[in-house]
């Protein structure tokens, strides 16, 4: 019989987060070193050792961003902090926070939670912010307003772009296809519109289309990119990802086709390579040469070093040498967010960890029952210290192997007894196991 383990992995492959045997059915990635987790009925947040550092007594529970949260109970939303504190009451009917602005949603009236903590409801929808500022709407109507509530761009166009970039915002006057262009930060017109699309700005410029055609402006709205192709995406690492004739390849600020649109599809430069499709999936450098195989079904950018790759219906993580650094055995992987990656396993009934535990029984060998049951993983990066500390040190010694006896006449009824118990789980760890470990780790006994 087979069923699903979810876990987060590091990028060596090892478990370091067990979500199945700490009583998690699923959990979001981490952002801020915390990471959304729910039993299938409450949610709450962990930390990057698996301890539960706010409790599941949430109905819903979204990422971290710049330390706020917004979490909702009983119908209702609110923000937190890290530690789990309301940082507003949970009583809207929405909220959202970027750049450590909240904007909230109460009785069908949109506002936000200004730098003084006054609370200003009265708009049709706000915009999150960005540099500072977020657009807001009223009657069909869109302006701009600081993080102090002030209107510093009057609620007059039809259309806007809902964020604001390098300074400048995308804007139409008449209706939503309405000739586009772009003004500053004071409502001052620096751009004609003319544009049926405008983009943000990103290394001083910005995706614009014209009669059909894609290109790009910089900020006096000059057009250094003619628009002449059929799809054109922002600068990334200086060079765009251009689109002619269903076929994809890359330019440079100078308009050149430095990778010229050969490839049946692409994705962005990221790290310094791009995923690419000729048939199957590969990489190749900001010269166009390949370095990595085309012989993967999907592929996508590198982030944090490493890119996901699926093949044969499982996802597997490469480095930028080629090599596999976590196997294709994952039915689900996201990527990887500050070191840490979620997955999914196939697996017997019988946990991972507890099947080689019970292999090694076999062989005359024995398992960390106490540390796997804290950590939630035999595959953890303390329980594989300990084991390490097991059997190079204390097994080589008269006293030690006395020692191991002992433990292992007690730890699986101790083991037993903590299992689930989530409290006195974390605080073993924190106060007994964790200090261990560093102990071990730092002196390289």
């Amino acid at each position: 019989m087979m069923n699903f383990t979810k876990s987060f992995i590091d990028r060596n492959d090892n478990q370091i987060i067990y979500l199945g045997y700490l009583g998690y059915e699923f959990a979001s990635d981490f952002h801020d070193g915390r990471a959304a987790v729910t039993n299938g009925e409450k949610w709450g947040y962990i930390d990057k050792w698996g301890n539960e550092v706010i409790p599941l007594k949430y109905d819903g529970a979204e990422d971290f961003r710049g330390g706020l949260a917004p979490v909702r109970k009983n119908g209702r939303r609110g923000i937190i902090d890290q530690r789990g504190k309301e940082v507003t009451p949970i009583k809207y009917d929405k909220t959202r926070t970027k750049e450590g602005m909240i904007t909230i949603k109460l009785n069908d009236k949109w506002g936000f939670i200004d730098k003084s903590g006054r609370e200003v409801l009265k708009y049709d929808t706000v915009y999150d912010f960005n540099e500072g500022v977020a657009m807001v709407e009223t009657n069909q109507k869109r302006g701009f307003i600081d993080a102090y509530g002030n209107e510093i761009i009057p609620l007059k166009y039809v259309y806007a772009n809902t964020e604001i970039s390098e300074g400048l915002i995308a804007v139409g006057e008449d209706n939503i296809n309405s000739q586009l262009g772009y003004i500053d930060i004071t409502g001052k017109q620096v751009t004609p519109l003319k544009y049926e699309y405008a983009s943000w700005f990103s290394d001083g410029l910005a995706v614009v289309k014209l009669n059909g055609k894609w290109g790009f402006i910089d900020k006096t709205g000059k057009e250094v990119i003619l628009p002449k192709y059929d799809f054109i995406w922002p600068f990334s690492e200086g060079l765009a990802m251009v689109e002619t004739n269903k076929k994809y390849g890359f330019i440079d600020k100078n308009g050149a086709e430095v990778i010229p649109p050969a490839y049946e599809s692409a994705v962005n430069f990221s790290e310094g390579f791009a995923a690419i499709k000729r048939n199957r999936w590969g990489f190749i450098d900001k010269y166009g040469e390949p370095l990595i195989s085309f012989m993967y079904e999907n592929a996508n950018s590198f982030k944090e070093g490493v890119a996901r790759v699926y093949y044969d219906g499982k996802y597997g993580f490469i480095d930028k040498s080629g090599k596999r650094v976590v196997s294709l055995k994952y039915v689900s992987a996201s990527v990887f967010y500050e070191g840490l990656c979620s997955v999914t396993k196939k697996e017997e009934s019988i946990p991972r960890n507890m099947r080689q535990e019970s292999k090694q029984k076999s062989k005359g060998e024995t398992g960390c029952y106490i540390a796997t049951t804290c950590y939630g993983s035999y595959d953890s990066i303390q329980v594989l210290e300990f084991r390490k500390f097991r059997d190079e040190f204390l097994s080589t010694t008269k006293a030690g192997r006395i020692f191991i006896k002992i433990y292992y006449a007690l730890s699986p009824s101790v083991a037993r007894i903590l299992k689930n118990k989530k409290g006195i789980n974390a605080f073993l760890r924190k106060y007994l196991l964790d200090p261990i470990y560093d102990y071990l780790k730092n002196k390289k006994v």
